[in-house]
């Protein structure tokens, strides 16, 4: 898709509703510096308003909303952001894989480090430093458990004890993924922001300079993130003709459709609406 459509910054719904409600002013108000006596309000009767409404489930009137007000540690992700620079350290809780994967990544960017995985999979991730056993021992291992819905650091041997490794002007874990969550408030903003501006703000902030297809291919991941995946969305698309004609009769869909040429050369699995 081409550069200047709108990238799906990453999720946005804006509704224009105010919801504002009229005021309701009392009849009588209070003289200035008066104290105010608040009305007293009786109790109404659960068991009565249950009794009236037979046909009300019996859970509906009697709600234990102590879970919702839970403070657990274990219920909740660490508090360390995703701009690597705090230590890591184990016990860190992350809510996803891709989370914790983007921690480690900024972590070790900001240092001008390398590392290598080691395992990645459903329920681990272990990074090693390039130079692990020869000038380093850094290393660091997120599992998940069945026990627990969080990636946590089980193990983690830090900081780096060698020289920095990323000398190069970019660097091998500064990729597409961790470019789309430092440029994504900027496309959620402006869809329609230049590649070269996104590329001035990743140098400013991280110091590399990566090539324009990475941030290209970050601006695409973000506007899908925003707007969904172009082929999910046609696909949708369809599925809503076909929900309208069966739920509306008489409804007529007329889906035109043209080729779709990549250069001179025809796709045949792409089409686009005409």
């Amino acid at each position: 898709m081409a550069d200047g459509l709108a990238d799906s910054s990453e999720e946005d719904e804006i509704e224009n509703d105010s919801g504002e409600e009229a005021e309701v002013v009392p009849e009588t108000q209070p003289v200035q510096g008066e104290r105010v006596i608040p009305s007293v309000v009786e109790p109404i009767n659960v068991a009565r308003v249950g009794a009236l409404s037979s046909g009300t489930p019996d859970h509906y009137l009697h709600l234990s909303l102590g879970p919702m007000n839970s403070t657990n540690a274990e219920d909740i992700p660490s508090n360390y952001g995703l701009t690597g620079e705090m230590e890591l350290e184990v016990g860190l809780k992350f809510l996803t894989k891709d989370a914790a994967m983007l921690a480690v990544k900024n972590y070790n960017i900001r240092r001008s480090e390398e590392f290598k995985v080691v395992e990645s999979d459903h329920t681990r991730y272990v990074c090693r430093c390039k130079l692990f056993g020869e000038q380093c021992s850094w290393m660091v291992r997120v599992a998940k458990t069945r026990a627990s819905r969080f990636w946590e650091v089980r193990k983690y041997q830090g900081p780096h004890t060698c020289l920095a490794s990323a000398t190069s002007q970019d660097h091998a874990q500064l990729d597409s993924n961790v470019i789309c969550q430092h440029i994504f408030p900027m496309v959620q903003a402006d869809a329609t922001i230049c590649i070269k501006v996104l590329q001035g703000s990743v140098e400013s902030a991280y110091g590399y300079k990566v090539s324009y297809k990475k941030v290209w291919l970050a601006k695409q991941k973000a506007i899908a993130r925003i707007y969904g995946d172009w082929d999910d969305s046609y696909n949708q698309l369809q599925r809503y003709f076909n929900a309208l004609q069966t739920f509306v009769p008489g409804t007529i869909v007329d889906l035109q459709t043209r080729p779709y040429y990549v250069g001179n050369t025809l796709d045949r699995e792409s089409v686009m609406f005409h």
